[in-house]
C-alpha cells in the first residue's frame, strides 16, 4: 500500500461538491458504479484513473482496484457492491436493493454476475487477439511497452479465473448466450429485468454490455444482433 511521505500531506485531489467517480471507461465494474448514480438521479462526474491520481487514490481506497467514489463528504470508497447499499440508504426512493423476495432476488443474482460472470468478460476480452491492440493501448494510455505488459497481464487473469483451456472458454461464451435469451425474454414484458423499476442487477447487466460485450470486437461480432431488446 502507498504510505504517503511529507510531499502527500496535501492530497492532490481535492474535496468535491458532487459524487466523483474515478475509473476506465472499458471497466466492469465503472459502468456499475456509473449505471447505478443514473438510475439514482445522483449529481456526479466521472474522471479517468490515471498515472498522476492513482497514488492518492490507492491510498485513500485502500485497494489498487476501480472504480473509485470521491463522495463529497471527501471520502474515497472502492467496493461497487457496498457503495450501492450506502447509496440506498440516501436515495431510498430509488433504491437498487429492493425489500422483501425481489430484493432477496435481486442480492443473489447480483453476486452471481458480480463475482462469476465477470469471467467471462476476461474470457471474450483476453483471450482473443483481435481485442489486445484497442484495448491495451487505451488501457496503457498509449504506452506500447506498457500494453504488452497488460496482454500478459490479461492471459494470467484468465487462468486465475477458469478460461484458460478451449472447453472452459466454449462453456464461458454459452453461459452468457442462455443469459442474453433469458434478458430478451424478461424485456419483453417488463422495462427492466426484474420489474418496472431498475435494480442491481440492470447495472451490472448494462455494465457488461457497454464496456466489454458490446464494445470488444470479438463478443461484440459473436453477439450480432440476436437480442434486440438487451442491445437497446
Amino acid at each position: 500500500m502507498f504510505t504517503p511521505s511529507k510531499s502527500d500531506d496535501q492530497p492532490a485531489i481535492p474535496q468535491p461538491d458532487q459524487y466523483v467517480v474515478y475509473g476506465w471507461q472499458r471497466s466492469y465494474f465503472t459502468h456499475k458504479l456509473t449505471a447505478a448514480l443514473h438510475f439514482y438521479g445522483a449529481t456526479w462526474k466521472y474522471r479517468d484513473k490515471t498515472a498522476a491520481n492513482e497514488r492518492e487514490l490507492r491510498w485513500r481506497s485502500g485497494t489498487h482496484q476501480i472504480s473509485v467514489l470521491h463522495t463529497p463528504e471527501n471520502w474515497m470508497i472502492a467496493d461497487t457492491t457496498p457503495l450501492l447499499h450506502l447509496l440506498d440508504a440516501r436515495y431510498p426512493e430509488r433504491r437498487l436493493f429492493p425489500g422483501g423476495v425481489a430484493g432477496i432476488k435481486v442480492q443473489i443474482l447480483e453476486e452471481y454476475f458480480d463475482e462469476w460472470i465477470a469471467r467471462t468478460t476476461v474470457q471474450w476480452r483476453w483471450n482473443y487477439p483481435e481485442n489486445h491492440e484497442l484495448l491495451s493501448l487505451d488501457a496503457a494510455h498509449g504506452d506500447a511497452e506498457a500494453a504488452k505488459a497488460l496482454v500478459i497481464w490479461g492471459g494470467k487473469v484468465c487462468r486465475a479465473t477458469g478460461v484458460s483451456s478451449a472447453q472452459q472458454q466454449e462453456a464461458a461464451e454459452q453461459e452468457y448466450f442462455r443469459i442474453l435469451a433469458a434478458a430478451e425474454a424478461a424485456l419483453g414484458s417488463s422495462a427492466f429485468l426484474l420489474g418496472d423499476q431498475p435494480t442491481a442487477l440492470d447495472c451490472i447487466v448494462l455494465a457488461g454490455q457497454r464496456t466489454h460485450f458490446l464494445y470488444d470486437p470479438a463478443p461484440k461480432k459473436a453477439i450480432g444482433n440476436r437480442y434486440p431488446r438487451v442491445l437497446t
